[in-house]
């Protein structure tokens, strides 16, 4: 035997009736890019770009293979730190309103952090594992 049931309606009445705008939050953008451009040595990668995520927003980057979304997202993570010839050559990126490549913040990987006497683990100054 099949029971149906009805469902109730996703959308609040009032909500639809509601002919003003919702105002945005005030600053709604975790991640803000603005204007940022990359390169590898001589080779320009990314171009102006501009972005802002929002909190708790899932974010998916696509599109074709070679158009920047690896790079992009090291650039997020400070990954492209570790590569000598890697660098912005322009623009901006804040995280919680914090210039996350701004001279005032810690060089990630001048932190303590080292390879032990193996080479296949990172542990920090204190002795600690790192990672896995």
């Amino acid at each position: 035997m099949v029971n149906l049931i009805d469902m109730p309606e996703m959308i609040s009445t009032t909500a639809a009736a509601r002919s003003e705008p919702v105002a945005p939050a005030a600053n709604p953008a975790m991640i803000e890019i603005d204007d940022l451009s990359f390169a590898y040595g001589n080779h320009q990668v990314l171009h102006e770009v501009s972005l802002q995520i929002p909190a708790r927003a899932v974010t998916a980057f696509i599109g074709p293979s070679g158009c920047g979304k690896t790079t992009l997202l090291r650039c997020l993570n400070r990954m492209n730190d570790l590569i000598d010839s890697a660098r912005i050559t322009h623009g901006t990126i804040r995280i919680e309103d914090r210039e996350i490549n701004a001279p005032d913040q810690p060089d990630l990987w001048a932190l303590g952090r080292h390879a032990d006497s193996s080479g296949s683990k990172c542990v920090s100054e204190s002795g600690r594992r790192v990672g896995p």
